[in-house]
């Protein structure tokens, strides 16, 4: 589980339903490395930007989009909230219990 350190604003919260609808219509982040996630563009199509995740619990991270770049931009990047969701997603999967990767584990050896 992920515990926040930082509140929930409109602000994110308003980005987190941008990143929502852009995840619904199959703009979803794909990693990049550890911490990186390339997020497609909504305005320049067949453009990904990348977004460094700086500290999760803080909601900390960086985007090469022009919002990202701009220095105190009103609101929060799309992008940064969907990578974060990515994110979190990929650190909050339960790992299978170790009886069943051991089975599959024999399942991949006796197919050999």
């Amino acid at each position: 589980m992920v515990h926040l350190s930082v509140p929930l604003t409109a602000g994110w919260m308003a980005a987190a339903g941008r990143a929502i609808e852009d995840r619904t219509s199959g703009r979803r982040p794909v990693a990049n490395g550890k911490g990186r996630w390339l997020v497609p563009s909504v305005s320049e199509p067949g453009k990904r930007h990348e977004v460094r995740i700086i500290d999760l619990s803080r909601l900390d991270a960086s985007c090469t989009c022009v919002h990202g770049q701009t220095p105190k931009a009103a609101g929060h990047c799309r992008h940064i909230a969907s990578a974060l969701m990515s994110e979190i997603e990929r650190v909050s999967r339960p790992q299978p219990p170790a009886s069943e990767m051991a089975a599959k584990m024999a399942r991949f050896s006796r197919a050999a």
